[in-house]
């Protein structure tokens, strides 16, 4: 098998090696990958990569606004967007503003004073705006390269005057390691990879985990956004598991150029506490769970149920 020919010093067409073509071909196609590369990270402040993806940070122009906005890229999906406005670091954007289930739940758990607030997942920071002087804001975080993205780029985090702390690990684990609870008023789970779903985060045994370290009325909440998967009777069974019940908000994301449509599941373990007036005309409906979706647990889960497509 001849793959190419060359010619020598006379002219004369003589067969290439096959190796020696193969490696020819090899460095042809890394020398294009390696411009493909370099075009993909053309306009981004910084990219980088480890064995949780690719995350990029990204400016985007002024938006008719008065501003820009700072965007935290991992895979494909938007991980966190800062205003480049003086009070960026604390205006809730993308999945987390004003309209968005987890900050209308914070905003009535902490109506009364302080709260206790735990997540999974810190990404840019951004629920570190839903977070007053008083509180208290425990954040656990996988990816070894988050921290030092979300403190060099955004300002989220740093200026956080409830003076976040930062464990790193496995949330769940994390916490199923601990001797003592963390006491939280609530506790959210924002840590999905793209479109990837950590199925040991929705487990019962996981439920079971969070609920030890909440306080007797406290919350969770669960961020199901996902194009592909739905994941609101998985969540209903688990939080079934530990004996609560659930509302789904589904915000459009409209209210602002700067939020991201999303979906949020909060639950507790009273009901009472939907009928507060932050859940008013929010669009939510009480979680649903399917008579053919049993409960995920360690040694149990089934994606192709749950697909949307």
């Amino acid at each position: 098998m001849v793959l190419a020919m060359w010619k020598d010093d006379n002219g004369v067409e003589r067969p290439l090696p096959i190796r020696l073509a193969m490696l020819i071909l090899v460095g042809a196609f890394s020398i294009y990958l390696g411009r493909v590369e370099r075009g993909i990270s053309d306009g981004y402040l910084m990219t980088t990569r480890d064995f949780y993806g690719v995350l990029r940070v990204r400016d985007d122009n002024n938006d008719g606004f008065g501003f820009g906005q700072r965007v935290l890229i991992h895979g494909t999906i938007n991980h966190g967007t800062q205003l480049l406005s003086p009070d960026g670091g604390r205006t809730p954007t993308s999945y987390f503003g004003n309209t968005a289930g987890i900050n209308r739940a914070i905003r009535a758990k902490g109506e009364k004073g302080p709260i206790r607030i735990g997540i999974l997942g810190l990404g840019a920071g951004v629920t570190a705006t839903l977070a007053r002087e008083g509180d208290t804001l425990h954040y656990y975080e996988i990816n070894p390269l988050v921290p030092d993205i979300a403190d060099k780029y955004f300002g989220f985090f740093k200026g956080c005057p409830a003076k976040p702390t930062l464990q790193m690990g496995d949330g769940r684990l994390v916490l199923e390691k601990m001797d003592k609870s963390e006491d939280l008023d609530f506790l959210a789970m924002d840590a999905f990879t793209s479109d990837a779903v950590p199925v040991h985060l929705l487990t019962k045994e996981a439920f079971a985990i969070y609920r030890r370290h909440l306080k007797p009325n406290g919350l969770i909440a669960v961020n199901i956004s996902n194009r592909y998967l739905d994941l609101e009777p998985v969540v209903a069974r688990s939080a079934e598991s530990i004996g609560f019940k659930g509302i789904a908000i589904a915000d459009d994301g409209t209210g602002e150029s700067y939020y991201t449509s999303s979906t949020w599941v909060i639950m507790s373990g009273d009901e009472k506490f939907f009928e507060h007036k932050n859940f008013a005309n929010s669009g939510s409906n009480p979680i649903h769970s399917r008579k053919d979706i049993s409960a995920w647990a360690d040694d149990y889960s089934n994606i192709i149920q749950i697909l949307t497509y």
